[in-house]
């Protein structure tokens, strides 16, 4: 049997600043910044092979990229109270990773109360993401560390409502559904079987890892439930 196993800790800081503001009764426009930001990560790396177990210290740094969001409030005429929400946001992954670009992400939203002030929200949005991966090759006969960036993009759609508990307290739930697919190295290498007696003739079995010419195609889907509590004075 094999085990791969990776624990980590992230701890630090980030600064983020906003403002919004009212244009007229029926349009709103807000806009805040993340600053970039560097946590200190603490982590092993346990690997077990048969009988064979290594524990590799991860300690480092993780850095999260400056994020600059626009949001726009839109409110029609309606009987109803009905809000139509749109925000665009750059991600700058380039100040993490030079083979990464920066990103757009999209969220679109509307919140209809429908009867006795109960909202009901609809929302999707488009995030990107980058996984780096490094695979060592020989060239010239020399082993050379080659990074492969790929960007991952995850749709998620999501449903909500909320109910007011007081005059100044509000409670909030929602759940959403992503999904994604990607490109990734072996999730299951050969050489974890690399065990002469799990053959019956192992001088015959020669094992090799497939690269990036044979990758494997991951699917993954997520749900999500949140929920809050808001108190207003």
């Amino acid at each position: 049997d094999s085990l791969f196993e990776v624990k980590t800790e992230l701890e630090g800081q980030r600064l983020q600043v906003g403002t919004a503001f009212t244009v007229n009764h029926r349009l709103g426009i807000g806009i805040s910044y993340a600053f970039k930001s560097t946590l200190d990560r603490i982590g092993d790396q346990k690997t077990v092979h048969g009988v064979n177990t290594t524990e590799t210290a991860i300690d480092g740094k993780f850095i999260l990229p400056s994020e600059l969001r626009v949001g726009f409030c839109y409110i029609p005429r309606n009987v109803m109270r009905t809000t139509f929400n749109l925000d665009v946001e750059k991600v700058a992954w380039s100040n993490v990773n030079p083979a990464y670009e920066d990103v757009y992400n999209f969220y679109v939203g509307t919140e209809h109360h429908v009867e006795n002030r109960l909202p009901l929200r609809i929302g999707f949005q488009s995030v990107n993401t980058y996984h780096s991966y490094v695979e060592s090759r020989v060239m010239d006969g020399n082993p050379v560390d080659i990074i492969f960036a790929r960007k991952i993009i995850t749709p998620m759609f999501s449903i909500g409502s909320g109910a007011e508990i007081m005059k100044n307290l509000s409670w909030d739930i929602g759940f959403g559904y992503a999904w994604r697919s990607y490109e990734a190295l072996d999730l299951f290498r050969d050489r974890y079987y690399n065990y002469p007696q799990l053959w019956v003739n192992p001088q015959y079995i020669n094992l090799k890892d497939r690269g990036w010419d044979n990758p494997d195609k991951v699917k993954e889907s997520f749900v999500t439930i949140s929920t809050g509590i808001t108190l207003t004075w």
